[in-house]
């Protein structure tokens, strides 16, 4: 069925990135993110994790940003 996905992107100092952070519709229980991070969003390990509003289950993933 189709969801509502809760999107939180966190930065490298844990603090939730509110201009990436956002409610996704996923039609069938699938959905497509884009993260269009910015040339001076500070480098090192983001956590991007995402819930299902409804049901509750929760992913988490990580990635890195360097600084080239």
């Amino acid at each position: 069925g189709d969801h509502v996905l809760r999107v939180e992107v966190r930065d490298p100092a844990g603090a939730v990135s509110e201009a990436y952070s956002r409610n996704v519709p996923a039609e069938r229980g699938r959905a497509e993110i884009a993260i269009p991070f910015a040339l001076n969003d500070a480098p090192g390990s983001w956590t991007v994790s995402v819930r299902d509003a409804v049901t509750g289950v929760t992913g988490e993933a990580t990635l890195t940003l360097s600084e080239e």
